[in-house]
């Protein structure tokens, strides 16, 4: 759900509240192994008896509204005027397919952004297909299926589905979920098994350049130098409104964009001029915009918002290299040093990461604090160091270092070049150590990769 805002009131909600203020005799509720609304009847402030409601579900605004009809006028009588227990006919255990159908209506009624509710609407689907009425013991065989060592990912979103699952009333699934938070591994045990390092395929400068010239497509050159220029997440391209005389833009905050409002400047600044981002912006922004839509929805309290950043974004960009329309950008496999071989795809994405390598060694930015870089790409100076500079190789951060520190030294007039000559010995024989302890990591890693995967392959001949 988007931050800050308020689903509007579901109509079970307003009936339910509505009969308990009137203080009517008969309410309604929702039973968690049932589609079927069960009624309570209430006596001084105390139930006296829950029975069926006689085939009312709570799936349904229009049988909910009958049923809370049907309650007001019980209770001006004294009496339950409807049918009673089960009724020939209505299924008070839902099938997984009706379960699916249920939960759907009502979560994606709720969460309608679809880059929010992809892994809900994957799970939907597989839950559908299940023979059988609606039970924990067939979840918690689901769950088992899915080994969380090797897929941490999707055993903790199916943990968030079935948390779902208990918010919205369908099934107590709380034990269930703590159950299988024993199984999951802790960070540590993860960072040992496979880590967050998975080299990205991260170009350098120069083979981007050449990548972005050979675009015959004007819109998609333009579009991905863009993405490449200002470091930008894919998405945020649809919601850049201008680029200033200076260079710089202003890119919105959440739920436009992903993060916080922020200013990012173009580096290097002559790729402006090379790729005419600033003279071709009206046109091609307007016919990006044109040719794949944001769709938008109106029912939040901030106003309209995009529901589909992330596949808009997919369709414009990834799926066309996919598919051949334009070519795939090969680079070296990055993990930290500067001797792999290893050549894959990039993506997209992956233009962002060079942009913050970038802004560390260019004349042009890398004088500037780390405050600074992590600003223009619009998140915390910690994830910029985390999760970004981590894959610079370390020649050419130190390198960077060096420049930066000369440039804030001479600025205060406390450089001495009398000790450059040694800085550069000691900076060189850090070097050395360091290269040679990510030799020993890189040949860790490699070996743990091997080893996992020989695991998964024993598992799946097993299977």
């Amino acid at each position: 759900m988007a931050k800050g805002s308020q689903p509007k009131e579901s109509v079970w909600d307003t009936q339910v509240a509505h009969l308990q203020a009137s203080g009517c005799r008969f309410r309604m509720r929702r039973r968690p192994d049932s589609l079927v609304i069960a009624i309570r009847e209430v006596v001084k402030g105390k139930d006296v008896r829950v029975f069926a409601s006689g085939g009312f579900r709570h799936d349904d605004d229009e049988q909910i509204l009958a049923c809370a009809v049907l309650c007001q006028g019980s209770h001006k009588e004294g009496r339950w005027l409807g049918s009673e227990g089960r009724v020939k006919g209505v299924v008070t255990e839902p099938t997984w397919a009706e379960f699916a159908e249920a939960f759907w209506k009502q979560y994606s009624g709720v969460v309608t952004r679809h880059s929010a509710n992809a892994d809900h609407r994957g799970f939907v689907g597989e839950v559908r297909k299940w023979s059988g009425f609606v039970s924990v013991s067939r979840l918690r065989k689901w769950l088992g299926e899915t080994n969380p060592f090797e897929k941490f990912s999707r055993h903790k979103k199916q943990l968030q589905f079935l948390r779902d699952i208990h918010r919205y009333g369908f099934l107590d699934t709380r034990e269930l979920v703590e159950e299988e938070k024993t199984r999951r591994p802790t960070r540590q045990q993860m960072r040992r098994l496979v880590g967050k390092n998975e080299p990205r395929a991260i170009p350098t400068d120069e083979e981007l350049f050449n990548w972005l010239k050979s675009i015959k497509s004007p819109l998609h050159q333009w579009a991905f130098a863009m993405i490449a220029t200002y470091g930008l997440r894919p998405s945020e391209l649809w919601h850049v409104n201008k680029i200033f005389d200076d260079g710089f833009i202003t890119v919105p905050a959440y739920p436009l964009c992903k993060t916080f409002r922020h200013n990012a400047r173009p580096a290097p600044f002559n790729w402006l001029e090379e790729f005419k981002l600033i003279e071709n912006f009206e046109e091609l922004h307007a016919e990006l915009l044109r040719r794949y839509k944001i769709k938008w929805d109106p029912n939040y309290a901030q106003g309209v918002i995009p529901l589909n950043n992330s596949r808009v974004a997919d369709s414009a960009f990834s799926q066309q290299i996919k598919r051949g329309t334009i070519p795939a950008l090969m680079a070296r496999k990055w993990d930290g040093g500067p001797d792999g071989e290893e050549r894959a795809a990039c993506a997209p994405y992956d233009f962002r990461h060079t942009y913050a390598i970038r802004l560390w060694t260019h004349p042009e930015t890398s004088f500037l604090p780390l405050e600074k870089h992590a600003w223009w790409m619009g998140h915390s100076t910690q994830q910029h160091k985390d999760i970004y500079l981590k894959w610079m190789p370390e020649g050419r951060m130190l390198e960077a270092e060096r420049l930066s520190y000369e440039a804030a030294a001479k600025k205060a007039g406390t450089y001495d070049d009398r000790k450059k000559e040694e800085s550069e010995s000691v900076s060189a024989e850090e070097a050395r150590a360091l290269m040679a302890e990510i030799e020993k990591l890189r040949k860790k890693t490699a070996k743990q990769s091997r080893m996992i995967e020989a695991m998964q392959e024993g598992d799946e001949e097993a299977a």
